[in-house]
């Protein structure tokens, strides 16, 4: 089966998910009314976008986070958005999809979140794919600050964050990590829209 991306000129009920992902738990969701998922290419495979797309999810990606002691900079941006876009792209997805680097996290710089979300963005525009960011507690950003950012997609995690100028086309909502009864796996609820300029978050879907 092969992949094509999509996007969406909706809202969306979605959600997001650190792991594997069976037909079965994918059918669940779609039959709750789930439209999408986020996975962490760090934490799944092909057969997990398969078993997403085939049941009908269109699939976003989530770049791997930062270790608790871990402090970001440009080159560890660009490594963790590489690892993350070539094993998406070995698995037959095509150019177009969107990548969020993961920005949360107390004590440290704000300088090292801004240096990890350029060069995590870098390799993603390289790749004429799409450069989000997901913006949770922690980071220190300011709303100045999200918006100068080379990431064109601003994700709103579950906590009290500053607004970029262009507003956010995706917020998780409260409570996270809650078990959804009929796939039986944990997820983070979303809710995917257009931001201020009209823009979206891109979908990988069957093609």
């Amino acid at each position: 089966m092969g992949y094509k991306i999509l996007t969406p000129a909706t809202y969306l009920k979605a959600c997001d998910h650190f792991g594997h992902v069976l037909r079965g738990q994918a059918d669940a969701l779609v039959a709750d009314h789930y439209q999408a998922i986020g996975l962490y290419p760090a934490a799944c495979d092909e057969n997990d976008l398969l078993a997403c797309t085939a049941a009908g999810l269109g699939v976003w990606w989530i770049l791997e986070g930062l270790a608790t002691s871990t402090i970001g900079t440009v080159s560890l941006g660009a490594t963790l958005a590489r690892s993350g876009v070539d094993k998406v792209r070995s698995w037959g997805v095509p150019a177009g999809d969107t990548y969020f680097a993961d920005l949360e996290g107390e004590g440290r710089p704000v300088q090292s979140w801004i240096d990890l979300a350029i060069g995590a963005g870098k390799v993603i525009e390289t790749e004429r794919s799409v450069a989000g960011a997901y913006i949770a507690e922690g980071t220190g950003l300011s709303a100045a600050q999200l918006y100068a950012l080379p990431q064109t997609r601003y994700w709103k995690g579950a906590a009290r964050v500053p607004e970029p100028e262009c507003g956010w086309c995706m917020v998780q909502g409260f409570p996270i990590d809650q078990m959804h009864a009929g796939a039986g796996m944990a997820i983070d609820f979303d809710a995917l829209w257009q931001d201020y300029h009209g823009r979206a978050v891109t979908l990988v879907v069957a093609g």
